[in-house]
């Protein structure tokens, strides 16, 4: 049986997981890195995209 996947969630993308490997090339590089991609984004302003809501 195939999952069929709401319109509403088909757009949607998790842009902050493509931060993750050149965080850690900074890190490695020396660089202080601030690991926001972990936990509730909502506690750091980023709101829910309006066609998700």
């Amino acid at each position: 049986m195939a999952i069929r996947i709401h319109p509403r969630v088909a757009k949607i993308e998790y842009a902050i997981r493509e931060v993750v490997v050149p965080a850690r090339k900074l890190k490695q590089a020396g660089h202080r890195v601030l690991h926001l991609n972990i936990g509730d984004p909502n506690r750091y302003d980023f709101d829910t995209p309006e066609y998700v809501k």
